[in-house]
């Protein structure tokens, strides 16, 4: 029966550990670029550093460029292109789709020829290109990524000849930086933002508190009124904010006292606690989440659930606390109280696990 229980704890902790990592949420921010004749910039990334890694963005078109010069096809001047522009430190690839026009527009100016007018949008899309496996060689989603929206992919060029995109988006760089009611560059905070010239609105401010819940299980062994006395105990643990390092527990927690009996020679008496607690880990710094492998302390208070064999009087409360943590070890001093400290005995637990 106990190794069946010690079994269930363990797999309850992985299926715990995974049910954790399935519901923190990965926010992105997004910033547009409106450029001249409804043409635009669009790019998203996940933390405002990485945008700053990837604010060069007229180094990226000039190769593009090149290599689009290449195989442009100028008898497709109606069709509209799709291309992603992959590369890294070894090669470079245009992945390009092309959707034929399927309808004819006319232009009429004065006594000239009428025009035949274009319908359909190019885009260009720039994965990130600083990790080769984020920019389409292996799997997995970028953490930033480029798309163009443009009448022609020729704009470009034109754009480069006049000055480029860089001041465009360090226009939309600076409008973060001077934004006045929150600290947008955090990595705890993700924004949209529309950018036309000097104007910048922004739009969908959201703190990223990536909440997770955990189930911890653990042995223990303590003193309590000078007996060694082992225990099996599981939390189930919410963190709201994984970015504070601060999450509140109620668990169950399961002392277990052997004594001799003359019909059986051995008995063991169990004794149940519902334990609920707060729990504060070590926070990382620039803003990154906390550290939950390094436990900085715990608090808990608890009252008994099941009483067998007169150890613990009915109205005790038991109070817990850790003074050192290493990995899967900690001790935690106790203290039990009936009758509001009128009568207290304390303990000391050793307790291995999450």
């Amino acid at each position: 029966m106990l190794r069946t229980f010690l079994l269930g704890l363990l797999i309850l902790g992985e299926l715990g550990s995974l049910w954790a990592q399935s519901i923190d949420q990965t926010y992105k921010s997004h910033i547009t670029l409106r450029l001249t004749n409804n043409q635009s910039v669009e790019l998203e990334f996940n933390q405002f550093s990485v945008l700053l890694a990837h604010r060069n963005l007229d180094s990226v078109l000039h190769l593009f460029v090149r290599d689009y010069q290449k195989v442009r096809d100028t008898s497709e001047a109606l069709t509209a292109h799709k291309i992603r522009f992959r590369f890294d430190e070894n090669r470079r690839q245009l992945d390009v789709r092309s959707y034929p026009q399927t309808q004819q527009a006319y232009h009429f100016s004065g006594t000239e020829e009428p025009a035949l007018l274009k319908t359909q949008s190019d885009t260009l899309e720039l994965p990130a290109w600083q990790a080769p496996a984020a920019v389409g060689w292996g799997s997995g989603s970028p953490q930033f990524w480029v798309q163009f929206v443009l009448n022609d992919l020729s704009f470009i060029e034109t754009q480069l000849k006049n000055g480029g995109f860089n001041p465009l988006l360090e226009e939309a760089i600076q409008s973060v930086y001077q934004y006045k009611n929150h600290h947008l560059t955090s990595s705890k905070v993700t924004f949209d933002l529309v950018q036309e010239g000097k104007k910048a609105t922004f739009s969908q401010l959201n703190f990223v508190r990536a909440a997770f819940i955990s189930f911890q299980p653990r042995a223990e062994v303590g003193v309590i009124r000078h007996r060694l006395v082992p225990a099996l105990a599981a939390d189930v643990m919410w963190v709201p904010d994984s970015y504070r390092g601060m999450g509140f527990s109620v668990g169950l927690q399961s002392h277990f006292f052997f004594r001799g009996t003359p019909e059986t020679g051995f008995h063991t008496d169990r004794n149940d606690f519902l334990n609920l607690g707060v729990h504060f880990y070590s926070r990382r710094p620039n803003g990154q989440k906390a550290e939950f492998s390094k436990l900085l302390t715990h608090l808990s208070v608890g009252v008994p659930l099941r009483r067998v064999g007169g150890y613990f009087p009915k109205n005790t409360v038991r109070l817990s606390g850790t003074v050192f943590s290493r990995g899967f070890i900690k001790l935690e001093p106790e203290l039990y109280m009936t009758g509001f400290f009128r009568n207290v005995y304390p303990g000391v637990r050793l307790r291995l696990g999450l």
